[in-house]
């Protein structure tokens, strides 16, 4: 696997870890890592989450129905493994985002990953929901690909690179390799880093107000 996870990915697996002990759980399953994904809340894939279901009650209240709940509470474990199925689904993502021509893994592609897996109570609570993996697809290339810096000045680019690495959102490097693509290709700058899979547009947006923002109060 040679992509990296974002910063909203390992989030969500560690929230994943927090419903796997709060089920009296001592491994993170399929079902665990989609409440990750809900209680995030912000990334990509509890947007396309959003935009079928329009809210989160019913997922939870169908994983509430299906997952299993121990009666013996876990202690003293540092340590929680993933089952193989979540394993399997975080490989799936990675081909998703490979296929879709994504440098960094992020929670729209473990969605996916959590579909195609098919055996987990994840894959389960969405198809029953009637969500499928090609809708989730189309909604994520959407989402990726919309255009959404246009009105950003190309002489302000690298201004608005630095408030994105200060917001933690990206890397030096990541910013360099945007900009090559840029050299080679044209474009905004922040619609390559979507992309590339660097940042999400709901990121961008959050980045896009802020730095519009700062610039009013200069």
């Amino acid at each position: 696997m040679s992509r990296s996870f974002s910063g909203r990915f390992r989030t969500v697996l560690g929230l994943a870890r927090q419903e796997a002990l709060r089920f009296n759980r001592d491994y993170i399953d399929t079902e665990h890592v989609l409440m990750g994904i809900l209680r995030e809340g912000a990334g990509s894939a509890a947007h396309v989450l959003l935009k079928h279901l329009h809210n989160f009650n019913v997922i939870w209240q169908e994983i509430e129905k299906r997952a299993t709940r121990s009666p013996f509470p876990i202690l003293g474990i540092q340590h929680l493994p993933f089952s193989p199925q979540v394993k399997r689904a975080i490989e799936l993502g990675d081909n998703a985002a490979h296929e879709m021509g994504h440098e960094v893994i992020g929670t729209g592609h473990l969605l996916i990953g959590l579909m195609e897996e098919q055996e987990g109570i994840a894959a389960q609570v969405l198809t029953s929901l009637g969500i499928k993996t090609r809708n989730v697809r189309t909604l994520l290339g959407e989402m990726r690909g919309s255009g959404i810096s246009q009105d950003i000045s190309r002489y302000l680019e690298p201004e608005f690179c630095n408030l994105l690495k200060e917001m933690e959102l990206v890397t030096d490097i990541q910013i360099q390799e945007a900009f090559q693509r840029q050299k080679e290709r044209g474009g905004a700058i922040a619609d390559i880093l979507i992309e590339m899979g660097y940042v999400d547009k709901e990121e961008v947006l959050l980045a896009i107000g802020a730095f519009k923002g700062n610039d009013m109060d200069d």
